[in-house]
């Protein structure tokens, strides 16, 4: 049936100049191929696959495929794509496909800190892997082979959404006993490049003296770098 579906559509691709080199060929086979098996649809109405329970056909997609009409075990209504349900790449609705295949921690911003945590001490191009991996500094293998294990640690030590991992000790990596939740202000007090300075006998860095003389923190430090002291660049004398 092949063959004698290309002796005859080969006179319209001389004509148009395409039986002169493969690309004809394949898309002569390619043109037979959709036609046989896309009037031999299977009727999915009332099968099965997975969470979706198919309702009805509905129609053609832009692909050439058939859409239809499902229902999700949420109660929800869908169309989805034939060939998506044959091949399992769709097994249920965006409203439960999070809590179906991602874990209880999808969508979390806690799996974001965890991202920076491996990107700053594993990957050398990050803008901050010298003060990290570059120094020595990375993360225990407890979180780093199981990442559900840090999770639970950080809802279990006090994290919340907003809050940033802070080492207690900058010489030690991330681990369980040197790690810590605290505001971002207050995460720059223990940072390495940070500054003390003492004025009237009170201790504050060069963030919280910025503050509280409501400095701009960005032009002191290129004060600094210029070759000013902390208190030149404070402008305290």
């Amino acid at each position: 049936m092949l063959a004698r579906y290309l002796s005859i559509s080969s006179t319209n691709f001389c004509n148009a100049k395409y039986i002169n080199n493969g690309y004809g060929i394949y898309r002569t086979i390619m043109v037979y191929l959709k036609q046989r098996y896309t009037m031999k649809s299977i009727d999915l109405a009332g099968k099965v696959f997975a969470d979706w329970t198919v309702l009805e056909r509905l129609g053609k997609a832009p692909s050439g495929n058939f859409k239809w009409l499902c229902r999700c075990k949420c109660g929800r209504e869908f169309e989805v794509d034939g060939n998506n349900l044959k091949r399992g790449t769709s097994t249920c609705c965006r409203h439960c496909a999070p809590s179906k295949s991602k874990g209880k921690y999808s969508g979390d911003p806690i799996k974001t800190i965890l991202i920076g945590m491996k990107q700053r001490c594993y990957y050398p191009k990050h803008v901050k892997y010298k003060y990290y991996g570059g120094s020595g500094i990375f993360i225990c293998n407890e979180w780093l082979k199981n990442s559900e294990s840090f999770y639970d640690w950080a809802y279990a030590n006090g994290y919340s959404k907003g809050l940033s991992i802070d080492r207690i000790d900058n010489s030690k990596g991330y681990s369980p006993n040197n790690c810590r939740f605290i505001e971002r202000k207050d995460q720059a007090k223990n940072r390495r490049t940070n500054y003390s300075i003492t004025i009237g006998g009170i201790t504050d860095t060069l963030a919280g003296w910025c503050r509280e003389k409501n400095l701009n923190y960005d032009a002191i430090k290129y004060r600094i770098y210029r070759g000013a002291t902390p208190l030149e660049a404070l402008d305290i004398t």
